[in-house]
């Protein structure tokens, strides 16, 4: 199985605690980062936002974000995601894009439109629609979620971006984000 539950884990820094999962090889951690940095945000400055969704980042803070033992994604971490979703392929989705959303997803939590479907977080990473901070304003609270990799890019022209695992209602992948942005972080550490 792809999937097991590891209890819980404190982080030293500030005492908050995070769940975290193995799945495959990594174990993850299935909450967002809440870790508070100087230039983090939280969603609207709203602390109810802040305990369930953590807290957003840009791409500069990355390297001071993750406890002892433990790392920011690469773009690699995340598409070993897609390698532990076979077992979940019989809901019949239209695509492998479609199938990892629907893994990753929690049920109920998103808003979802058109031929999306539910989330069933098949794995435990738990994704929640943590929104993101792009252009000088919050947006898409509900219905998508970024999550960095500390991976830039690997096209000579489009050193302005990174990798980040992004989800919506219906596809979930890995794909390039302007360095500008703030987005959610998970951390992850090899099992």
């Amino acid at each position: 199985m792809a999937m097991s539950c590891i209890n819980m884990f404190k982080d030293p820094r500030d005492g908050q605690e995070y769940k975290v999962v193995q799945i495959g090889n990594r174990i993850w951690f299935a909450e967002n980062l809440r870790f508070k940095s100087d230039t983090s945000l939280v969603y609207e400055d709203n602390p109810d936002y802040e305990k369930q969704y953590g807290r957003l980042y840009h791409f500069d803070d990355l390297s001071d974000l993750a406890p002892d033992g433990w790392r920011i994604p690469t773009k690699e971490d995340f598409l070993s995601l897609e390698d532990c979703i076979d077992g979940f392929k019989n809901f019949n989705p239209i695509s492998q894009k479609q199938i990892l959303s629907m893994a990753l997803r929690v049920p109920r939590a998103w808003r979802l439109g058109g031929i999306d479907k539910e989330g069933v977080d098949a794995l435990g990473f738990a994704c929640l629609p943590a929104g993101d901070f792009e252009n000088g304003a919050f947006g898409n609270l509900g219905s998508k979620a970024s999550i960095w990799s500390n991976s830039r890019s690997e096209y000579d022209g489009d050193s302005q971006s990174a990798y980040a695992l992004e989800m919506n209602g219906m596809f979930a992948g890995v794909s390039l984000r302007n360095l500008n942005g703030a987005y959610s972080v998970r951390c992850v550490k090899d099992a």
